[in-house]
Formats: C-alpha cells, structure tokens, sequence
C-alpha cells in the first residue's frame, strides 16, 4: 500500500500493514486533511518527522480533533489507535473511506449579483431517515456569506429544511467560503455532515446613488461632493481608490 501524504514535498510513503498507517500519526492526519473544506493554518504544529512517543500523541490526536470538530464520529479514539488489531484497523479505515469524503462539497452555489447587491439564496437540506436529524451550523471562510441560522437547524424524519444563505458583495473580488452542517449526536444515531461550496459572482456594478445635476459654465471648473460610505465591518476608515469612467 503506497499513499503521497504530503503533495507540497512530493514525499511518498509505503505502507505494508493497516498499522504502519497510524503509528507516527503522520499518514492518518494528511488522510483527514487531504478531504478538509478549509485548510488555513491546519498544519500548524504537526511533526512530520515525530522522534519521540509525545510527537506520535500528538499528530494522533489532533487527526482526531479535526474529526471531532467536523461531526465524525467513528469506533475508535485516540487512546485506541495504538492497540488495535490489523482487523480493527482495517475496519476503521473502511470506515473513514466511507465517511472523509463526506467534507467534499456536496454543492456548489453561485451567488451572482451586482457589486452592492445583498442575494439570498436558499439551501435544501432533506433527511431520507425514519427520525429527526440535528445539525450544528458553521460558516468557514469569507465574512460575506451570511447564515440566517446562526447555530443549529432540526430537520424532521422525511422533511425538507430550507436553510437561506445571504452574500454582502462589497468588493469585486472573487469571495468564497464554506457552509458546514455537523451532526448533533442525539442517542445511538449518526449522521454524515454536509458541505456546501458558497461563491461569488460579481456580474457588473451599478449606482449606489445618483447625483443631481451639475450645472457650470463652459470651460469653468466646478466641485461637488461625492458621499462614499464605507461598507466594512470593523473598519474606523477606509481607503478608496479613485476612478472616473465615461
């Protein structure tokens, strides 16, 4: 069994029993990292090159804590990871193989509008299942996309959930971000969690405001004052740059 855990370096590993996968932590981490929606800052830390028992706990239980965090949960814990049988390891990462792909976007949705405009779009959240489901709202990436539910949605057994998403378009930069919906562990049931792709559209731009006319004589300079508002959170004051289009 062979595997790149590392595609930056190009560093390849081989692997010759489901073991090997888990002992320094290293494989098993870039395993759940590689099927990550957000990656910034996530390899923060890692040892790459563990030398000690420590550096090996370490890389275990971070992998896990991402695993955690986004609604994974599996038969095994970190104290476990060193104690399983080769059937047990392989059965986990059966299982992880049906579940890391899960993080991958289920769908992309395209917020196109003009520079200004503040879209909202509705997502379809269905569950199939004979019983409620729970899910933890999480927005990850840019500030722009906002989630009406702000911390967790229940959609009933057969039922459709319509969770709407707002984008604040502020600048003609591309923005993007990620919609993750996390399962609420109620009793013995387990759910996979959804990800939803948010991006940005910037089709044109138009008038915030249109001033009254200016009247001068020929050749004859005149001034008039332009309101510019500054649209960013957070911000005492911003610099514009200024363009006159014909």
């Amino acid at each position: 069994m062979e595997t790149i855990w590392d595609h930056h370096n190009e560093v390849t590993r081989r692997f010759s029993t489901f073991k090997e996968v888990f002992e320094d932590g290293v494989a098993f981490f870039f395993l759940v990292y590689h099927h990550l929606p957000i990656k910034d800052k996530v390899l923060e830390g890692l040892h790459r090159y563990p030398n000690s028992r420590s550096d090996v706990e370490t890389n275990q239980r971070r992998a896990m804590h991402l695993l955690t965090n986004l609604g994974i949960a599996t038969f095994a814990d970190e104290n476990d990871l060193g104690s399983l049988t080769e059937k047990e390891y392989l059965l986990y990462l059966t299982q992880l193989h049906s579940l890391l792909p899960c993080l991958l976007p289920k769908e992309t949705i395209v917020f196109n509008c003009y520079l200004g405009d503040h879209p909202t779009k509705s997502i379809s959240i269905h569950n199939p299942s004979n019983r409620p489901v729970s899910y933890w709202v999480k927005m990850e990436g840019s500030a722009d996309f906002i989630s009406e539910e702000k911390q967790s949605i229940r959609v009933e057994a057969h039922r459709t959930f319509h969770l709407n998403v707002t984008f604040r378009s502020r600048t003609s930069e591309p923005s993007k971000a990620f919609l993750v919906l996390t399962v609420r562990r109620e009793g013995t049931h387990i759910g996979s969690p959804l990800v939803f792709e948010l991006v940005s559209d910037i089709i044109g731009r138009k008038s915030s405001k249109i001033l009254e006319p200016i009247h001068s004589r020929l050749y004859e300079s005149t001034s008039v004052r332009v309101p510019v508002q500054n649209r960013f959170d957070g911000c005492d004051y911003g610099e514009f740059q200024v363009v006159l289009v014909e």
